[in-house]
């Protein structure tokens, strides 16, 4: 518990605009690649995930 409050304590990194320039090139380079998936298959995906663990805390009670 002391490391959860000690990381909120701190203060966010900030970041060069050169540091940011490149994690958005980053991404822009990993869309162009097909490397990504749309938004609309990411929560379906995640609402089926978080289905199994429902359906498996209900098996256990």
């Amino acid at each position: 518990m002391t490391d959860y409050l000690q990381a909120q304590q701190q203060q966010p990194r900030r970041y060069t605009k050169e540091e940011i320039n490149a994690m958005l090139d980053e991404a822009e380079a990993e869309i162009a690649a097909g490397n990504t998936i749309p938004d609309e298959q990411l929560w379906s995906e995640e609402e089926q995930e978080y289905e199994k663990i429902e359906m498996a805390e209900a098996s256990e009670v």
